[in-house]
Parts: C-alpha cells; structure tokens; sequence
C-alpha cells in the first residue's frame, strides 16, 4: 500500500510540534513505503501503511494502550515496542509529546549514558 503524501506531511508537523515541546532535534528519514521519525538520534516512531506507530515504554502503554499490539512486520519475528496510534491522538501534540518523552527515556543508547 502506497503512503499517502498528504497525510504523511501532516504527521510529521505535528511530531515536529511534539518534539518542539521537548525541546529535542528531531529528524525524519524516508524508505521506501514508510517514514521513520527520530529525536534527538534516537527513533521514536514509524508511519508504516498511512498508519503512525510510536515507540513507547511498558509502563506507558500498559496505562494508554492497554490492548494494543506492537508493529509486527509480515515475515519478520521481533520484539517491537512501537504501538499504533489511536486516530484521536493525531491531533492531540501534547498526548504525542508524552508518548515521544516516553521512547527517549526507554532507549537502551539513553540509559547506557545515564
């Protein structure tokens, strides 16, 4: 399935906006039929098929998306932390902001450095 150009764009202004709240760079990467979204190096979400997935930590998705299942590629068996994003959330910066915090404070590189 092809991503949708439009659709894609507006996700990424609003990650850029959650990431502005964070004060984190943030930066995005295009392959082939899916965009990956990162911040500050570290990536935190995926658009994969018209659909946003962000990493987040157990302890949060055990409270915001209790019965979500994490992204598993067809013909691929890993151990994903990146959930799909309920539509509601797509326009709520702050919501994606909290779950952006999340991913940056669960990435294996950020407590290494801790």
């Amino acid at each position: 399935m092809a991503q949708d150009d439009n659709f894609v764009t507006y996700l990424l202004e609003q990650l850029g906006q959650a990431a502005a709240q964070l004060r984190l760079p943030c930066s995005h990467q295009r392959h082939f039929n899916a965009v990956s979204f990162s911040l500050a190096g570290q990536p935190v979400a995926l658009i994969v098929n018209n659909t946003l997935f962000v990493h987040i930590a157990d302890k949060l998705v055990n409270r915001l998306l209790p019965d979500a299942k994490p992204f598993q590629p067809a013909g691929v068996n890993v151990n994903s932390q990146f959930y799909p994003v309920p539509l509601a959330w797509l326009a709520d910066v702050a919501r994606l902001a909290e779950c952006l915090a999340s991913a940056v404070e669960d990435c294996p590189a950020e407590k290494a450095t801790a």
